[in-house]
């Protein structure tokens, strides 16, 4: 069994709905911007990190295809495009291509995916709204709200919230995932992942709400 990394969970787990249905135009790379936390780094010691370098500070890395992570989200997301749900079989698939930029922000923990695609069809937000919702009607720990998703919402849970927006002047789709990297972006989704191997509920020993504020 394993996990995908805590930036690939935002962005797969923001997108996924519209892979599966077919919704995101394959002519139209879809871009992806995660903002993340310094714990995703770990608690090694790097100057990058030090408090005087990341306060009031933020700053991209990795971009232009170079991170690890992205493997992972193209996976995901092909996978879901060829076979309707990512984990039904084990078939050959063709990854989808995504541009993908992290960013560091000075906080704590915490991931904000923000990720823009072209709609195959004519779609709003409504239509978009209800995609993700009936995707993830069954799953305890994605919640899909009406409200854009706040970091905070989501700090020292093992929960994803997710928002859509529909830009109606450029014809263009955007999906937002908030999660906690420590919790459903690491241990909580390994915990998680136990849960289903070995027939125990889901949520067992996981966080369904976070602190706020």
């Amino acid at each position: 069994m394993a996990a995908p990394g805590c930036n690939a969970t935002a962005a797969s787990l923001a997108l996924l709905p519209f892979a599966a249905a077919g919704a995101i135009d394959p002519e139209v790379v879809p871009v992806t911007t995660v903002v993340t936390g310094a714990s995703g780094a770990g608690r090694g010691t790097a100057t990058p990190l030090h408090f005087a370098e990341l306060d009031a500070n933020a700053r991209p890395y990795k971009p232009a295809g170079t991170h690890r992570h992205l493997a992972e989200i193209e996976g995901n997301l092909g996978r879901a495009t060829e076979q309707g749900r990512w984990l039904t079989t084990h078939a050959a698939f063709r990854p989808l291509a995504v541009s993908f930029t992290p960013q560091l922000a000075p906080m704590t923990r915490g991931i904000l995916a923000t990720c823009t695609f072209r709609p195959s069809g004519d779609v709003g937000e409504a239509e978009l709204g209800e995609l993700a919702r009936a995707y993830y009607a069954d799953e305890p720990l994605v919640h899909v709200q009406e409200e854009l998703p706040e970091v905070k919402a989501v700090a020292g849970s093992d929960r994803t919230v997710i928002g859509v927006r529909h830009d109606a002047r450029t014809g263009l789709c955007t999906a937002f995932a908030v999660l906690d990297n420590l919790g459903k972006g690491a241990a909580g989704q390994a915990v998680q992942g136990f849960n289903v191997a070995f027939g125990f509920p889901e949520t067992t020993a996981l966080e369904l709400e976070g602190r706020w504020p």
